[in-house]
């Protein structure tokens, strides 16, 4: 199964009205037509331009539906408020359609609304509990990946806003459909690094592995929808019941990547998809990187950045290097979030420059440490 990263998606709702409210597959007669999914639209941005191609999103994937039936506007994801109509429904691509569609067929309602969420990929279901209602979606019992080699678990999960009050197949993006637009429930992080200055006499200096310390990877997401006003989507998603911490390392393998004065990724580029949580964990345990290089013919040595007190540029055991005014104004890692971390080697000690940014468009703040 493709795994999708790096993205946000509109799913379209190609749907036509019809008579039957209830949930069941008959036989579709000539003048209805059956919900199905047009390709997905791959954005750079969580906005609803199409700005790459049709085809973007695999027709290897698949991603899985939740609809609600209300009589009037929506009022609440809940039995006093209406039906629910499609309850986690698996949608795969389908060449003579050339879009998606659900195993078993559903119509539009004659009378009354339509609210959608979804969840990619529908794997998922298969990794975690995962459940919708008023709050929103449930992931419980969520385990990421714990190495770059865990393929099987190195996936982006992705949740859609509620999609309100939909009748028909009109008021779409480029197609006519209902979107339904995805935010990511992880995070992503990236490594950088540079030399302030070229060593006289030969000096070099050579990254040897990239580590995080301490990284939670097994946790329960919960989506928060604000329940206050249904009119619009608001929520406040979070990650709790967080353990199995682990050192996850930046790069599978040994590095030999001598820093120079331009800024360059770590070796092979990896975005690691990573859970979002908080820095300090309690009892003195800090997600920290770990920093292991070779500095001209001193080799192993050590940079322990610890993400809560920052680094300790004189060795005295208390991080003293971080921001410029000495403080950490970034306390954890946020869903949807891309943190990229640029570690820049100086004659004297270490500066360290982390930036945020959405996770598919620009924007940051940077400082040193």
């Amino acid at each position: 199964m493709t795994r999708i990263q790096n993205i946000f998606a509109a799913i379209i709702l190609l749907l036509l009205p019809a008579s039957c409210l209830k949930v069941e597959q008959r036989e579709t007669p000539p003048e209805d037509s059956p919900v199905s999914f047009s390709y997905p639209v791959v954005t750079a941005e969580r906005t609803k331009v199409v700005t790459g191609s049709l085809t973007d999103y695999p027709e290897e994937e698949q991603f899985t539906v939740f609809a609600f039936y209300s009589p009037g506007n929506f009022n609440g994801w809940n039995a006093a408020s209406g039906t629910l109509y499609m309850d986690k429904i698996e949608c795969s691509y389908d060449a003579a359609l050339n879009g998606w569609k659900p195993s078993t067929t559903y119509y539009w309602p004659k009378n009354g609304k339509l609210t959608f969420a979804a969840y990619s990929p529908s794997q998922l279901s298969s990794d975690a509990a995962v459940s919708y209602g008023e709050d929103g979606f449930k992931f419980e019992g969520v385990q990421v990946a714990q190495t770059q080699n865990d393929t099987d678990k190195q996936y982006d999960i992705l949740y859609s806003e509620r999609s309100m009050n939909k009748t028909s197949s009109t008021g779409g993006t480029t197609y006519s459909g209902a979107d339904i637009n995805f935010r990511h429930a992880l995070c992503t992080v990236r490594f950088k690094f540079r030399s302030s200055q070229n060593y006289e006499g030969g000096t070099s200096t050579v990254i040897k592995r990239v580590e995080i310390l301490n990284v939670y990877t097994r946790g329960n997401f919960e989506e928060n929808i604000k329940t206050s006003s249904q009119a619009t989507y608001s929520a406040t998603p979070e990650w709790t019941a967080q353990d199995s911490p682990v050192d996850y390392p930046a790069a599978p393998s040994t590095l030999n990547q001598t820093v120079t004065k331009d800024t360059k990724d770590l070796v092979g580029g990896y975005d690691l998809i990573l859970m979002p949580q908080m820095f300090d964990h309690g009892s003195g345990v800090h997600v920290t990187i770990k920093v292991t290089y070779d500095e001209g013919a001193v080799l192993g040595k050590v940079a322990n950045i610890d993400l809560v007190n920052g680094f300790d540029s004189n060795n005295d055991g208390i991080g003293d290097t971080y921001f410029n005014d000495g403080t950490n104004d970034i306390t954890g890692w946020a869903p949807g979030r891309k943190y990229t971390y640029t570690i820049t080697f100086g004659k004297y000690k270490i500066l360290f420059t982390p930036t945020v940014d959405p996770w598919a468009e620009g924007g940051n703040s940077s400082e040193d440490m």
